[in-house]
């Protein structure tokens, strides 16, 4: 079943006994298969003839003539798989049966075009045309052809360089010779040192001269011919011209023009994506961040950005060298002899890696291993330390393997591909992706797109795989089979089934119980993409590559909470109830491809005023991150509780605002990226008592005011201002915020360490100014480490990491004051096993690592008392 949608007339003739023939371009849309312009003929007294080339791609009828004994000639133009466009020549009788096609491919195998054909009093048909030859910078020549209607014993179908699909069925046409009865039979690899002959039929009557074949899905055949004998005399036979055979399948040409197919015992990794592959404890323990900077020689600061690399642990992925490697030196520092980074560029790293837990590198094994199969030599030059490939499965894991995975991993976290993904791929309907793995499955020298596929069901997730093939079930009609080469599960020879008959489709993974459904289910960029350094945002010319447009806002959330996104109208988006919700329309989510139920880490919304509630926290820490044109706002805070809920509004500024009874302790920054200079803003410190509320917000690109709906409090404050030739730092502590008022900071930022900080004071929040205060420098420049700007506000004893763990796990943990503190751990009994730390310690942040590989495995506490403060959490040994 078919729907015509255009119709375009573009020739007509009329015979001799009036009858009218108009030709043109009729679109279909069947209901499967790809939308196409083909030719079709008119006959207005005996119905409509419809040509679809060998390309099954555009067709345009130009021009129709008809002889002296009524047969009808049209001309145009066809796409042929591989060729380009080409001339392609139908005739017709009088009642509009195709009799023949002629393809005519010029000597450059460039676009060929037909616009014209007359016929002569003997019926020599000639058809005339430009056809681009060799050199391709020569342009376009005339080209005119003559065809003779001397009868000639020639194979029409397949035609020169055309393919048929193995598993498919097809139609094989010769010109009738008058035989009786004819044997058809099919040379492989034609002329290559594998060449085989198949019999199709013998014997069989000569029926309207075509053979209908139902092609076997084992033949792939680069050079193939039919051959056509009368089965009364077999030394009578004709022969077609090469074509190719091949089924939906991965491939790449060999010199010796045959096919390369994927094989998936020979062509997948030989490592897989687990922890001990990609991201183990030896991997990831050369990123200290309180070591040195790789890029710079020098030591991480602990003081730009927001602290970033203070607080980021060195299992924390992605990594810090992944992700300068993947977005360049240009995009993440100012400064690399002075050691000076972009703050847009460390604070979207250390977002989009929080809080830092290995869950999965699928997306870059997946990604590596398409660059292998299809653009193998690049690969090795752009990864001059990833192992030499010969087979792939030889290929084990090592520092050059985890390296590259995880910057190919990033890559989705950047443009185009992320791009691709929220506006395309996650629109896609399993149909229209069945129809893309059928255009990429079907080419000689595959232009390999990695599949990605999103948990339809509860906990979110998304998974990167490589489809590798795809076959129709023979009895069950619309029911697909995708092979995929799976890297978490890399034994595995199941397939994903996609059924195309039932709504737009609908999709099943048995290895990924309960995440498929009728939608989230796409192919990602072509994979040469991955070959060029991807970047933030669109951004234009001369703009920062972090720079999003003004109509865009991203936000992203702490994963380990649920989120709801509510617009004006009340329609919601978010991580609801274990599910990914998108009801504002243009909402889609950042969903790591990493393989694991994962929730969406933020999503892109069209620029406008939300509400966002976070509540459900899994960990205790929360960071919600405002990301639109040249601004960011973060809003971060410790010692979140299951039971707790927290209120944000996002009007082109960030309002937070507490309504539970526990006094909460918060953090806003406010980031303005000017392209060559950055401004921060932070105020750390923030008390919010039930039903209190504050605000941050930019008046102009020069000024933060902070504003208090609530009660009086203190903060603390931090200013950085940086461009490529500049650092400026200022900060000060326990400044003083009447009730219901609001603070405007006008720094003078090219001055901004020496200087001193005008803030103006208006009581009320009337718009009057009722008070200025002078602030003084109380830290200098880049040398000030740590000091009392970065002592930890609050107690915090955090999650060990990794958990579950064998044999040897981190704890960490913050005081906001110097006591007697012990760190010990317990069985489930109760019964003390350790003692990790037992003495004084300052304020501050500590981590120690304990080694369980003396103790069997099952549940253990550890309990921190610091002073007054006493916290145990559990934790799982598994050996």
């Amino acid at each position: 079943m078919e729907r015509i949608l255009i119709d375009i007339a573009t020739s007509m003739a009329v015979d001799d006994e009036a009858n009218v023939y108009v030709t043109g371009q009729v679109m279909v849309k069947p209901l499967v298969t790809m939308q196409q312009l083909n030719i079709i003929l008119m006959v207005l007294s005996n119905g409509l003839q419809r040509y679809n080339g060998i390309g099954n791609r555009d067709d345009k009828a130009n021009s129709i003539a008809i002889d002296n004994s009524g047969n009808i000639y049209v001309t145009g133009v066809s796409y042929e798989n591989g060729t380009a466009n080409n001339y392609a020549t139908v005739k017709y009788n009088s009642a509009g049966v195709e009799q023949w096609v002629e393809i005519y491919d010029g000597t450059g195998s460039n676009d060929d075009y037909g616009t014209a054909v007359k016929v002569d009093n003997l019926g020599n048909v000639y058809v005339t045309g430009f056809s681009v030859g060799i050199p391709i910078t020569s342009g376009y020549d005339y080209a005119t052809i003559k065809y003779s209607q001397t009868p000639l014993l020639k194979i029409t179908k397949p035609t020169p360089f055309s393919k048929f699909i193995s598993g498919e069925t097809d139609t094989i046409k010769w010109v009738d010779a008058g035989w009786n009865a004819v044997n058809i039979k099919c040379k492989t690899n034609f002329e290559t040192p594998i060449e085989s002959e198949i019999i199709i039929a013998q014997g069989i009557p000569n029926v309207n001269s075509k053979f209908v074949w139902n092609v076997p899905d084992t033949i792939l055949s680069f050079r193939s011919k039919i051959i056509i004998e009368n089965a009364d005399n077999p030394t009578e036979k004709i022969e077609s011209d090469i074509f190719r055979i091949k089924p939906y399948v991965l491939t790449r040409l060999n010199a010796d023009s045959t096919y390369y197919e994927y094989r998936k015992n020979r062509d997948q990794w030989g490592f897989s994506n687990t922890r001990a592959d990609v991201w183990d404890s030896l991997w990831y323990s050369q990123f200290d961040y309180q070591g040195i900077d790789p890029f710079t020689n020098q030591q991480y600061s602990q003081i730009q950005g927001d602290s970033v690399f203070f607080k980021r642990p060195s299992y924390a992925h992605m990594d810090w060298i992944s992700w300068v490697n993947t977005f360049t030196l240009n995009a993440c520092y100012f400064s690399v002899a002075n050691g000076w980074y972009k703050p847009t560029a460390t604070l979207k790293w250390w977002i989009e890696s929080f809080p830092g837990k290995w869950n999965g590198s699928c997306f870059g094994i997946a990604v590596a291993n398409a660059l292998a199969f299809s653009h193998r030599e690049q690969f090795q030059i752009k990864y001059l330390n990833f192992p030499t490939i010969t087979n792939p499965i030889t290929v084990v894991s090592n520092a050059g393997v985890k390296r590259v995975i995880n910057e190919l991993f990033t890559h989705q976290t950047g443009n185009p591909h992320l791009a691709l993904r929220t506006l395309i791929g996650l629109n896609k309907t399993p149909n229209e992706t069945l129809n893309d793995l059928k255009e990429m499955l079907s080419q000689d020298n595959a232009e390999i797109r990695t599949l990605s596929f999103n948990n339809n069901g509860p906990g979110g997730g998304g998974h990167a795989v490589l489809a590798y093939g795809l076959k129709h079930d023979p009895t069950v009609d619309g029911l697909y089979y995708v092979q995929i080469y799976d890297n978490s599960n890399p034994n595995s020879n199941n397939h994903i089934q996609l059924n195309s008959l039932v709504g737009n489709g609908f999709w099943a993974a048995p290895d990924w119980p309960g995440w498929g459904g009728n939608k989230w289910f796409y192919l990602r960029n072509p994979t040469e993409q991955y070959l060029v350094n991807p970047t933030f945002a669109k951004g234009v010319a001369q703009q920062s590559p972090f720079i999003l447009d003004q109509d865009v806002l991203e936000i992203n959330n702490t994963t380990s909470a649920s989120i709801q996104i509510q617009d004006n109208v009340g329609n919601q988006t978010g991580f609801i109830n274990n599910l990914i919700q998108l009801d504002i329309p243009g909402s889609a989510p950042f969903v790591f491809d990493n393989g694991s139920e994962t929730p969406p880490y933020g999503y892109t919304l069209p620029a406008d005023n939300y509400s966002i509630v976070l509540n459900e926290f899994i960990e205790d820490t929360v960071a919600t991150f405002f990301f639109t044109g040249n601004k960011s706002f973060l809003y971060e805070r410790n010692g979140a509780d299951q039971t707790e809920t927290d209120r944000l509004f996002f009007d082109g500024g960030v309002s937070v605002a507490n309504p539970d009874a526990q006094t909460k302790t918060v953090k806003l920054l406010n980031l303005i990226n000017e392209t060559t200079q950055e401004k921060l803003f932070v105020a750390r410190s923030l008390e919010l008592a039930q039903n209190d509320s504050v605000k941050i917000e930019n008046p102009d690109s020069n000024k933060i005011k902070l504003i208090s709906y609530g009660s009086a409090k203190d903060y603390d404050i931090e200013l950085n201002y940086v461009t490529e030739n500049e650092f400026g730092r200022f900060g000060d502590f326990n400044i003083p915020m009447s009730a219901n008022s609001s603070h405007t900071f006008v720094p003078n930022w090219t001055e901004l360490t020496n200087s001193e900080l005008q803030v103006l004071v208006d009581i009320g929040n009337d718009g009057t100014i009722d008070d200025t205060l002078y602030l003084s420098n109380q830290v200098t420049g880049t040398a000030d480490d740590q000091g009392s700007l970065f002592t930890p506000d609050s107690y915090n004893l955090a999650q060990n990491y990794p958990n579950p763990f064998n044999p040897s796990t981190k704890i960490s943990w913050q005081s906001p004051v110097g006591s007697h503190q012990t760190l010990k751990i317990y069985d489930i009994l109760g019964n003390e096993v350790a003692t990790l730390i037992n003495e004084y310690r300052e304020a501050g942040r500590y981590e120690v690592t304990f080694d369980a590989s003396k103790l069997a495995s099952g549940m253990y506490l550890y309990r921190l008392q610091a002073g007054s403060f006493v916290e145990t959490k559990k934790m799982l040994l598994l050996k």
